[in-house]
């Protein structure tokens, strides 16, 4: 039996979350789950595979446990048609290997707030204070985050100018981890805005968005300078994104962006990923290309990285239905050899309903990967990957496994 490790103050505040939720108006609860089991062809436990900063792809290669049921009660309406409420999230997430992975599963909130929403005097936005996940923009396939400023702060979204909605939000680190490290987790502030929704055509739209954070080199009890802490320094980022519906039974995703941090490299992205479901066909699909160049400051190493995949999605009968993802990584240093990856897994699976993102999913995989000569760890997230003495010199791998995953 799986326990969850839940504290008191987690208990109290949901006691109290369910009070307030009886009396509120409407109660939704939606979330995500996932979870599965494998093992590698070396009869250890199941491995996944990465290699550079890009996201490797994901189908038969998450080594993870994720947990986010979501509750929102909606407890005060007033007659300007405005609803204002409280989200709470419990969170566990837990890697394959980790220490008390088998038998106990960490939980921790990972969403806490308030809200308000649908505000006139706010040009109908939404304003909101608490811990929450915030300016999410995925790539499925992949599950890389574009743009994504999770954690504590206060903002107003959604403000609806007419050309397009206007969001703001000021976000801060107001805990830390002093009890290991002191400096491990020092104070930062991040200013964040964003412009989505702008018309370019009857099914086409541009998203803005831009960030600055400042670290400190303070800690928190000091207005002096920490000569033993970190260097405090600056990341600026701006972003455009085009959304095009209707593209082939889908949509299309183009983006470029670009991230400067002070005193160590600049970043500049570009994305492009089409998706589609063919209704006579039983058949979906999701391909994405990811280019990235790293250009390093302070004489450090430049690189260069690129990723292409895409994923076949199709029905047998049913609830059956079948699916293949192919992927491929690269990354060139400036220094030293150049480094690829690439994967492939064949999956089966049955899921609640006739289309691709039909949930939820249960699937038997088989997953192959195959690397460079150059490529001296392609472990990623499984930190008993190599527990059942691998060569070294190996150069492929694969894991047999099953993954339920929901999402509601």
């Amino acid at each position: 039996m799986k326990h969850i490790v839940v504290g008191s103050t987690f208990a109290l505040a949901l006691a109290s979350f369910s009070s307030v939720a009886f009396c509120a108006e409407a109660l939704e609860f939606h979330g995500y789950m996932r979870a599965g089991m494998g093992i590698n062809a070396d009869g250890g436990k199941g491995a996944c595979y990465g290699l550079g900063s890009i996201n490797p792809f994901r189908l038969g290669n998450e080594c993870d446990t994720v947990i986010e049921p979501t509750f929102t009660g909606r407890i005060a309406s007033p007659s300007d048609k405005s609803a204002w409420g409280v989200t709470v999230m419990p969170k566990t997430y837990q890697r394959w290997g980790e220490v008390g992975g088998s038998s106990t599963l960490k939980t921790e909130f990972g969403q806490i707030y308030l809200f308000g929403e649908n505000v006139p005097q706010l040009l109908n936005g939404r304003i909101w204070g608490g811990k929450r996940y915030y300016q999410r923009l995925q790539t499925g396939i992949n599950d890389e985050f574009l743009e994504n400023l999770d954690g504590d702060g206060v903002g107003i979204e959604d403000m609806n100018f007419g050309v397009g909605k206007f969001s703001v939000a000021w976000h801060g680190d107001i805990y830390g981890n002093a009890s290991t490290d002191r400096f491990a987790t020092l104070s930062g502030n991040t200013i964040s805005a964003r412009f989505v929704d702008v018309k370019t055509m009857p099914e086409g739209s541009l998203s803005f968005y831009g960030h600055y954070r400042k670290d400190s080199n303070r800690d928190d009890h000091s207005t002096t300078p920490v000569t033993t802490a970190p260097e405090a320094n600056a990341t600026t980022h701006f972003a455009v994104y085009h959304n095009l519906n209707g593209v082939l039974g889908g949509s299309n995703l183009i983006g470029i962006g670009y991230t400067s941090y002070e005193n160590d490299k600049d970043v500049f992205d570009i994305t492009i990923q089409q998706s589609g479901f063919v209704t006579g066909a039983k058949m979906g699909w999701d391909a994405i290309a990811r280019y990235r160049k790293n250009s390093a400051k302070n004489n450090g190493i430049d690189s260069t990285e690129y990723a292409i995949g895409a994923r076949l999605d199709g029905q047998l009968s049913g609830p059956f239905r079948w699916l293949v993802e192919g992927g491929y990584n690269h990354v060139s240093p400036s220094q030293g050899e150049s480094q690829s990856m690439w994967k492939i897994t064949p999956t089966l699976a049955l899921s609640a309903g006739n289309d691709p993102w039909s949930r939820p999913t249960f699937r038997l995989y088989w997953n192959y990967t195959s690397w460079s000569d150059s490529v001296t760890n392609p472990y990623r997230w499984s930190s008993e990957a190599q527990s059942v003495g691998r060569d070294v010199t190996q150069t492929s791998g694969s894991t047999i496994g099953v993954q339920a995953e929901a999402w509601w």
